[in-house]
């Protein structure tokens, strides 16, 4: 953004009680629109520009940016809760849902926060998710299932996330194919369901899945996946949990996209290599608590824990 001087501000007083819009003022003073719009924004009062009261809170602000108010209790909160692997914007909103923390902070400040430890050589970035890596898209249709039921006829009440009980089921692969996870997330919530299993076949995963919503105790009333083969004993899930089981369209990832942004999630413990053969239950229960006990910004900052009470 360029700077304005004082003489820049008087000019704009002048020319912005003449009537003149912010376009020919930006003209006049060669500027740019836009900074002239956001100064006459900030610094009206009670309706009336004035130089000497824009130059006066312009001082102010630059003088107070940049420094913290944070105590150094505040800053190790905040990074107890990044090495829990939270994102800076879920930190931020998460303090700022819960005044009783005492105070609060953007998600940029924990940015640059991240960013002045690692150039220190501290560590906190590698506990983001990603940390810089680019995303990849790539398209696999693995083959037509027989009887399955489209998602264009699943119920409205669903698509809109009206109630708790509708899963998205997807696997995450390991190894060379040799290892897999099945995942469940309930859309509404975002609660997460772990399944170490021994192999994609399909009657392993229709058991798998079974035994699991079982365990859970939470209520059911549909589940999407793709058109994964693993998912082919679909009618068998149905039937023996009373529910309804629906397909995207191929190469439609989005249309389960709860799910497919959670397995993101936990390939960040998990990254694309992995053994899930040589891990341990523990470790999957584990991460499956962290995704299940931190916050999430289409929750209002509430942990999927939390808004199911479990």
């Amino acid at each position: 953004m360029s700077k304005l001087t004082h003489e820049d501000r008087i000019k704009i007083e002048a020319l912005n009680n003449a009537g003149l819009s912010a376009g020919k003022i930006a003209n006049e003073l060669g500027k740019h629109r836009s900074t002239i719009t956001r100064e006459i924004a900030r610094n009206t009062k009670d309706g009336e520009y004035v130089a000497n009261y824009a130059s006066n809170i312009s001082k102010c602000r630059r003088s107070a940016c940049g420094k913290s108010k944070l105590t150094e209790d505040n800053w190790t909160q905040i990074k107890v809760l990044i090495q829990t692997e939270w994102s800076p914007e879920q930190i931020s909103g998460w303090l700022k849902a819960n005044p009783e923390f005492g105070f609060q902070i953007s998600h940029q400040w924990i940015y640059n926060h991240i960013r002045e430890n690692r150039a220190n050589g501290g560590i906190l970035h590698q506990s983001l998710r990603r940390q810089g890596k680019p995303y990849k898209n790539k398209k696999i249709y693995r083959g037509t299932i027989k009887d399955r039921v489209s998602i264009e006829l699943r119920p409205e009440v669903v698509n809109k996330r009206l109630r708790i009980g509708d899963w998205e089921v997807d696997s995450v692969i390991g190894r060379m194919h040799q290892s897999a996870l099945v995942t469940l997330v309930e859309r509404s919530s975002r609660y997460t369901s772990i399944i170490k299993v021994n192999s994609k076949e399909a009657e392993v995963v229709a058991d798998a899945i079974i035994k699991r919503a079982n365990e859970l105790e939470l209520p059911l009333h549909t589940i999407t996946g793709d058109n994964g083969t693993e998912f082919s004993n679909h009618k068998t899930i149905a039937e023996q949990l009373g529910i309804d089981f629906y397909f995207t369209h191929p190469y439609s990832s989005w249309e389960k996209g709860t799910n497919e942004n959670t397995n993101g999630l936990i390939r960040q413990y998990f990254p694309k290599g992995t053994d899930f053969n040589s891990i341990s239950e523990d470790m999957i229960k584990l991460v499956e608590n962290k995704l299940n006990n931190r916050p999430r910004k289409c929750l209002n900052f509430k942990r999927p824990s939390d808004f199911l009470k479990v």
